[in-house]
């Protein structure tokens, strides 16, 4: 699985969480099972959402999922069928793993997953 943004976790739940410019602490879901009638899905997509009281909040953390291949590591955007997106900012590592240049600064390709071990990063913000 995948799992790469900012999480937080609500009476034992996992949502995903976000903040806006006034500081309001913001929650987001796909999961019906996690909601109740108090979460909106304000552009009718089946994302629900709900913004809570920083106090409500048990823990907030940062997940970045990690493939590593060989001896180097690389971040995992998406999971395909047989194999991982994966990016790097780092020439030379795009280089070994032969991914191709997308932006200015920052290399993508399909890596194999039997090649990958995959972990996930987390990253406590509070």
């Amino acid at each position: 699985m995948i799992k790469n943004g900012n999480f937080c976790l609500i009476n034992s739940i996992e949502y995903e969480f976000s903040s806006d410019m006034k500081g309001n602490c913001k929650i987001r879901t796909i999961d019906k099972s996690k909601i109740d009638e108090s979460f909106t899905d304000k552009y009718n997509c089946g994302i629900f959402t709900k913004k809570v009281n920083r106090s409500d909040i048990q823990e907030i953390y940062s997940c970045n999922t990690i493939a590593k291949i060989g001896n180097v590591s690389v971040h995992v955007d998406k999971e395909l069928d047989n194999s991982y997106l994966v990016g790097t900012g780092s020439p030379e590592v795009a280089k070994q793993l032969g991914l191709h240049m997308v932006d200015k600064y920052y290399y993508e390709g399909e890596i194999p997953k039997k090649d990958a071990i995959i972990s996930i990063e987390k990253t406590e913000i509070y």
